[in-house]
């Protein structure tokens, strides 16, 4: 595959060192080559990835959360599907596929299967509207409906959805669309983060994570300016400026050799790099995101 912007989509969530898979130990009850993405070699993707924005997927961060014992606060705290009619314009309608399509994997990795189904059935429909349809099919809906009870085959349905659908929106030459489908993604899974993670604990590996979206961020808004002529793609990078500053003044501590950068030259955390936020800067951080994520769904 071409190292291009899909790439990001399929990123592992490799601030810190952090490697995870996308599927469990053990063999899942069926395969998955009925699917549009079962052309891609994951493994291939992976190495590429390195050289590309260093944007991390949403599934890789809940991968994470789940790993370092964060429980799911359940289905409240997700963008309510039937708010899919109020999504009308291609900015709101990709930025809220990012929503949605995080949703889906949310509930798929977190065991809230039924729930899968209707997140996949407003992904389906946001996904006709984008021009994306193949990727997300009939066949694929009644694999999801007979894998409720299976988690892990669940699982790795709906990260497929998900990754298909980038690589439809990048065939299509729907660049600018991608780039919101990224960012209203990578926005839910910090929302949804910060949401498990409700309380400040120091140094916790997830308040740690959360914190070190500071490069994400950064590599974000760099891939968003590449369309930045595009108005619904400059509004976009209008709206993330708060977040932005509080993330700018979480201190950042590397020795010489720690801060380094990939072969596309995008920044990367090595492993004598400290980012540490304090209480304050956390809640902050907390009510920014949540400011910008109710300005996407609303």
């Amino acid at each position: 595959m071409k190292k291009s912007s899909i790439i990001i989509g399929l990123t592992l969530f490799s601030i810190g060192g952090f490697i995870t898979g996308c599927s469990s130990d053990g063999e899942s009850e069926e395969t998955t080559n009925t699917t549009a993405v079962d052309s891609l070699n994951k493994k291939d993707i992976q190495e590429a990835v390195k050289d590309f924005y260093q944007i991390p997927a949403p599934n890789e961060i809940f991968f994470f959360i789940k790993e370092n014992k964060g429980k799911a606060k359940g289905i409240e705290i997700l963008n309510p599907a039937d708010k899919l009619i109020k999504y009308v314009d291609t900015k709101s309608k990709s930025l809220n596929f990012g929503i949605y399509s995080a949703d889906l994997l949310y509930c798929s990795i977190f065991d809230f299967g039924p729930q899968a189904v209707k997140y996949y059935v407003t992904v389906k429909k946001m996904g006709d509207d984008l021009g994306i349809s193949s990727a997300i099919n009939e066949d694929v809906m009644k694999r999801v409906q007979s894998n409720l009870g299976n988690n892990d085959t669940l699982t790795k349905i709906t990260e497929d959805v998900f990754y298909s659908a980038y690589e439809k929106l990048e065939q299509n030459d729907k660049g600018s669309s991608l780039a919101l489908v990224v960012t209203g993604g990578w926005v839910e899974a910090l929302y949804i983060s910060t949401k498990i993670n409700d309380k400040y604990v120091k140094n916790s590996p997830i308040t740690n994570r959360i914190a070190e979206q500071k490069l994400s961020l950064d590599n974000l808004l760099e891939y968003l300016k590449k369309y930045e002529s595009e108005e619904q793609v400059s509004s976009t990078i209008t709206a993330m400026q708060d977040l932005k500053v509080v993330f700018e003044g979480i201190k950042q501590e590397e020795s010489a050799s720690s801060l380094t950068k990939n072969k596309a030259g995008k920044r990367i955390l090595g492993g004598g790099t400290k980012i540490s936020i304090t209480e304050e800067q956390y809640n902050q951080l907390v009510e920014k995101v949540a400011k910008l994520r109710t300005m996407i769904i609303d």
